[in-house]
């Protein structure tokens, strides 16, 4: 399924078809694969998330990967997620380059960032102690950032240009924001914002 008229940073849900601009056309079913996320970039190129359908007693994450489509929706170009990891988001840059945010199975979040053409540039884990120092947070133990692990869709990205804003619901339940660059083949360390503050369940 896909829905019209979604944004995300700038870019807009629906495929591309021989009819009118914007029309919507549902891609043919995947066995096994849902799609998660559809997405139209500044040059009219469609793209889409895919992931495995699993099960709430699953002990792994589900196999993910983004596809670029040609206009008759069929597969140009594919990117996998590597074992242990799913993707959980990914945005479009101006310049055609994707960054995805991936969690691991041990919730650790990362960022990945893919040229035009998908093929990979650079990744590198989001570290942050600092969630140590949140309120409410010193009596746990916690001393580095873990994504939540009652949905796989506790991470989300947005472009900033050729920045990424990263939003991220930790272990503790707790909001967070970071903003980071890509340059020379090299994530830059990340700005945090906290949110919302750690809080039990």
């Amino acid at each position: 399924t896909s829905s019209a008229g979604a944004t995300n940073g700038g870019e807009s849900s629906g495929a591309a078809g021989d009819g009118d601009a914007g029309a919507e056309v549902a891609l043919a079913p995947v066995p096994g694969l849902s799609e998660r996320k559809r997405v139209r970039d500044a040059r009219g190129r469609d793209l889409v998330l895919e992931a495995e359908l699993l099960g709430f007693t699953a002990t792994r994450p589900p196999l993910t990967r983004v596809r670029s489509l040609t206009r008759a929706l069929e597969t140009d170009r594919a990117w996998s997620a590597p074992d242990g990891k799913y993707v959980a988001d990914f945005c479009v840059h101006p310049s055609g380059a994707l960054t995805l945010v991936l969690i691991a199975v041990d919730q650790r979040v990362s960022l990945t960032r893919l040229d035009p053409e998908l093929a990979e540039l650079g990744s590198a884990e989001l570290h942050d102690p600092a969630v140590a120092t949140d309120p409410h947070a010193a009596e746990t133990g916690v001393s580095e950032l873990a994504a939540a692990g009652l949905a796989f869709d506790s991470a989300h990205v947005a472009a900033s240009g050729e920045g990424a804003v990263v939003s991220v619901v930790s272990s503790l339940n707790a909001v967070i924001a970071y903003r980071a660059s890509f340059d020379a083949g090299a994530w830059s360390p990340p700005a945090r914002t906290l949110v919302e503050p750690p809080f039990g369940l």
